[in-house]
C-alpha cells in the first residue's frame, strides 16, 4: 500500500486479507477430508447384511431417522413372495440390525416416502402398490417400541392402478402439509391432505387431480415417455 493510505484503509486490507486466507485454508482441508474419506462396501451377498426378505424384487429404499437417536438408518421395501415386504436396518454402534416393519408380502412399487403423519415426533412410512393393486399406505412408527410390527393403513384403496412417485411438502401455503402422489394408472397427479386424525380415517378424503396426463402414465413402447409436472 502507498505510505500515504490512511491507517484504516491499511487495517482492513490487512483484514480482507486475513479473510481469504483463512477461508481458503478451510476450503483445502474440507476437500482434503472429503479426499481421505474411507467407503466401505457393504453387501448381504457377502453377509456384511441380512437379507431384507426372500423375495428377490426389492424395489423401494428410504433413508431416513427412523428410531430418532441422530443417525440414519435405511428401509428396504421388495415385492413379491415371500414376505416381509418391508424393513428397516437400525445403525448402532455394533453395524446394522435387521428389524420388520411388514411380514406381509405386498405388491410394492417404486417409491415411497416418510412423514410424521400422525404428529407424535418420528417417521412414519407411505409406499404405494404397482400395477396388480389401486392401494396406497401408510405405516405408523412404534417408537420406542423398535421391535413391533407398524400398524398399516390405507390411504387410498379404490380408482386406478400403480403409484409410482409420491413426496410430502407444503403445496399450498396454508399451514398444513399434503401428500402429492402419481397415480400411474389414472395418469393422474393427485394431492390430498393428511386428515386430522389419521389413524381413525381410511382412506384419506378429499384427493384431488392437479394434473392429468394424456396418457395414462405408462411407460410402453408407443409411450416410452413419463412427465412430471413441477406443482406450483
Amino acid at each position: 500500500m502507498n505510505k500515504n493510505t490512511p491507517v484504516w484503509q491499511r487495517l482492513l486490507g490487512l483484514l480482507l486479507i486475513a479473510i481469504v486466507v483463512t477461508i481458503g485454508s478451510q476450503i483445502i482441508l474440507k476437500g482434503d477430508a472429503r479426499a481421505q474419506t474411507n467407503w466401505v462396501h457393504l453387501s448381504t451377498a457377502d453377509g456384511d447384511l441380512p437379507l431384507p426378505s426372500g423375495s428377490t424384487q426389492q424395489v423401494l429404499t428410504l433413508v431416513l431417522d427412523v428410531d430418532g437417536n441422530g443417525l440414519n438408518d435405511f428401509v428396504i421395501g421388495s415385492r413379491r413372495n415371500p414376505g416381509p415386504s418391508l424393513v428397516w436396518y437400525r445403525r448402532d454402534a455394533a453395524g446394522w440390525t435387521r428389524l420388520v416393519i411388514d411380514s406381509n408380502s405386498l405388491p410394492l412399487e417404486a417409491g415411497g416416502a416418510f412423514h410424521d403423519i400422525d404428529g407424535d415426533g418420528d417417521q412414519d412410512l407411505v409406499a404405494g402398490a404397482n400395477a396388480q393393486s389401486n392401494e396406497i399406505w401408510w405405516w405408523e412408527n412404534p417408537h420406542p417400541n423398535h421391535g413391533a410390527e407398524w400398524t398399516r393403513r390405507y390411504i387410498k384403496n379404490s380408482g386406478a392402478d400403480k403409484h409410482h412417485d409420491m413426496m410430502f411438502g407444503d403445496f399450498d401455503d396454508d399451514p398444513a402439509v399434503e401428500f402429492v402422489y402419481w397415480n400411474q394408472g389414472a395418469g393422474t397427479l393427485n394431492i390430498v391432505d393428511i386428515p386430522a386424525d389419521p389413524r381413525a380415517t381410511e382412506p384419506w378424503d378429499n384427493t384431488a387431480a392437479i394434473f392429468k396426463s394424456a396418457t395414462t402414465g405408462r411407460m410402453t413402447a408407443q409411450n416410452p415417455q413419463l412427465y412430471l409436472p413441477a406443482v406450483v
